[in-house]
């Protein structure tokens, strides 16, 4: 389950018309949120609320494993639309599961409908962490429909060089995508690009059938090419990687999937995930590791389990329908995430709302250790309004 921050942040960037998907980081996020989902340690409780559009403030304490806590504040000049109440929001919303990559958008045209051709919209988060007094920062701001401008801030008082600022600049058309980076740690420069293949499809109606070409994954389909170079000035450290992905685009109306195939030449480190969305409240993944100078290897397999509310029938046409399915579909209510691997260690989540109360219990076990199986467990609340 994400943070509140996390959530007004994604809402921030939607509201703004931009399109996450594009971007390198994101390339790998279907395998990554059903195989690498975060499980809780401890006991913790997150209080969060929006009192307005523009203005968000969250206070979390942990009580175990040890006594720590936070308040962070999120300050919008664009009014931040959506659902920030723990009673509405849907579950999906704030869960790390399945994601369908979406359609090509021209954001010029979708930035010029909805704002001024010269707004330039921002977005300040500050969050303070205690009893360390680790102060955390971030700075948002749009530059204009396709570029945007992100700084971020960490400070650790207890060392004498604890401020870490990393300053990173995008620019993301419907096409193709780059990102520069700085950060003060080893002086480090960066860039990422993601180059996507393919016509954006015509959308179906429900009632519409599609023939055999309009249905097939090369016409529903989107190939995305990117790269990452990194370098460290101080102790002369670089990197690379590559990556492919092929995913399906929300027109096609059968199972939607992804596959990546990632590669660091540098490490010898390739990578290979498949993820599908198996039924409307299933969807599995698997990935392959492999190491070409060491040759070793690891396979992960993880999936996820939606349950939905038992509404009777007379509540069923007030039911808004799914995207891909004729029939109204109760909301969901909670989700089971497990996922395991040949190193023997597995993962399981589980996220429910009780009433206006969005709760999490997950588990970590290590069937190799030779004291405890049971590695890590952890609760977490969080109540938004």
């Amino acid at each position: 389950m994400i943070e509140y921050k996390e959530y007004i942040i994604r809402l921030f960037f939607e509201n703004t018309c931009w399109n996450s998907d594009n971007l390198y980081s994101f390339l790998c996020e279907s395998s990554k949120n059903i195989l690498d989902f975060h499980v809780s340690k401890g006991l913790s409780f997150n209080i969060s609320s929006s009192p307005s559009e523009n203005f968000a403030s969250s206070y979390c304490l942990s009580l175990s494993p040890d006594l720590n806590g936070s308040i962070g504040y999120i300050v919008s000049s664009f009014p931040l639309y959506g659902s920030k109440n723990s009673h509405t929001i849907p579950i999906n919303k704030i869960s790390e599961v399945y994601h369908q990559v979406q359609e090509f958008k021209d954001l010029k045209k979708c930035w010029n409908q909805t704002f001024n051709s010269r707004r330039k919209d921002y977005l300040f988060y500050g969050r303070m962490y205690f009893p360390e007094l680790l102060l955390e920062g971030l700075y948002a701001r749009k530059i204009s429909p396709t570029k945007q401008f992100i700084l971020s801030y960490f400070n650790n008082p207890e060392k004498s060089d604890g401020i870490s600022l990393t300053a990173q600049f995008q620019h993301n058309t419907s096409k193709w995508s780059t990102e520069y980076t700085y950060s003060t740690d080893d002086a480090m420069f960066g860039f990422r690009g993601l180059w996507n293949f393919g016509e954006v499809p015509k959308r179906v109606s429900i009632n519409e059938k599609q023939n055999d070409d309009s249905a097939s994954l090369s016409n529903n389909g989107q190939l995305s090419i990117g790269t990452e170079v990194y370098y460290g000035i101080f102790h002369k450290i670089g990197g690379l990687s590559t990556a492919l992905r092929f995913t399906t685009l929300p027109s096609y109306i059968k199972n939607p999937l992804t596959m990546t195939l990632t590669l660091n030449p540098v490490m010898g480190h390739i990578s290979a995930a498949y993820s599908i969305k198996a039924g409307n409240d299933f969807s599995l993944s698997s990935r392959f590791n492999f190491n070409i100078f060491s040759y070793e290897s690891t396979l992960d397999l993880g999936f996820e389990l939606w349950r939905r509310s038992q509404l009777p029938e007379s509540s069923l046409s007030q039911i808004p329908l799914s995207s891909d399915l004729a029939v109204p579909l109760n909301p969901r209510t909670s989700i089971i995430k497990l996922s395991t691997g040949s190193r023997k260690n597995i993962r399981i989540l589980w996220e429910w709302r009780y009433k206006g109360l969005l709760c999490s219990f997950g588990a970590i076990f290590d069937l190799n250790s030779h004291l405890s199986i049971l590695k890590s467990f952890g609760f977490e609340f969080q109540c938004f309004s």
